[in-house]
């Protein structure tokens, strides 16, 4: 089975901090999964595929259409006060567009 994503031109670019132990258990799962996984956000209407590259997350009405993309991410710059690794939101829709 094939899905296909795709996305508008990118508004916005924001640092982000991933947790360590979200990045470590998405990359855990991940592994154990292949080349992606899909995790459904049940809370917020969401999807979120996740490959090595990056985290992309789709609203559940516009199914083909991605939102928000977390990439770069930098699991060996952790951030020592949040324990958390360095990475990049990058935002194509613009419903998310910071006020």
């Amino acid at each position: 089975m094939e899905e296909r994503f795709y996305r508008e031109q990118e508004i916005a670019r924001l640092p982000a901090f991933l947790p360590a132990a979200t990045y470590n258990l998405a990359h855990t799962l991940l592994a154990r999964a292949g080349k992606c996984l899909f995790v459904p956000i049940r809370s917020l209407q969401y999807l979120a595929v996740l490959d090595a590259e990056e985290f992309i997350f789709v609203d559940g009405q516009n199914k083909a259409w991605v939102e928000l993309a977390w990439q770069h991410f930098h699991p060996r710059r952790v951030h020592r006060w949040t324990n958390a690794c360095r990475s990049r939101w990058c935002i194509t829709s613009p419903r998310l567009r910071k006020p």
